[in-house]
């Protein structure tokens, strides 16, 4: 098991399945979809959180 100070946040750009499931995979859960304005630059963007440690993977 390793720890991480939690809650802990991660976006993920919309469109990224790869990445979404990853988070998913680990325990992650969706809390909100915005559009944020990344240096001009408008990209779908999805917030997820984790609220507890999870195992390391072996």
């Amino acid at each position: 098991m390793f720890n991480l100070p939690l809650p802990m946040f991660v976006n993920v750009e919309k469109g990224n399945d790869y990445a979404h499931q990853f988070y998913l995979q680990r325990g992650f859960v969706e809390t909100e979809r915005f559009v944020d304005d990344f240096y001009g630059y408008k990209l779908d963007t999805i917030r997820m959180h984790l609220t507890h440690n999870v195992e390391e993977e072996s």
